[in-house]
């Protein structure tokens, strides 16, 4: 036996769904935040691919 009383069925649901969510809302945001880290080094490589192509300078 816990000193701690345990909280109503409904209270556990809630808190299940919420920690589940947060939990694949953190990793989803983890995933995004690598994608556009990616795609940023990307587009720099093009950038400094097209500008060493065009001494001149693009713009």
């Amino acid at each position: 036996m816990t000193g701690r009383q345990a909280a109503p069925d409904g209270a556990n649901i809630c808190y299940g769904i919420l920690s589940t969510t947060n939990r694949l809302l953190l990793r989803s945001l983890s995933v995004i935040r690598f994608f556009l880290n990616q795609s940023v080094t990307i587009i720099l490589n093009l950038m400094t691919l097209v500008c060493n192509l065009n001494p001149q300078g693009v713009v």
